[in-house]
């Protein structure tokens, strides 16, 4: 929902807040925005993925 949509609604992060708590879903929330920001400069730098290689 994050990586499609930009944001989640208010009844996913109720349910992440409640499964992870606060400090633990900023933790989730981090992990994907950074696993994301990797991909866009590797498809920007045209760096081959590890089953590409």
């Amino acid at each position: 929902e994050l990586l499609a949509a930009h944001r989640i609604g208010e009844a996913t992060y109720a349910q992440a807040l409640a499964q992870w708590g606060e400090a633990g879903l900023v933790e989730l929330l981090t992990l994907a925005g950074y696993f994301a920001m990797v991909c866009w400069v590797m498809n920007v730098a045209r760096t081959p993925g590890p089953l590409q290689g």
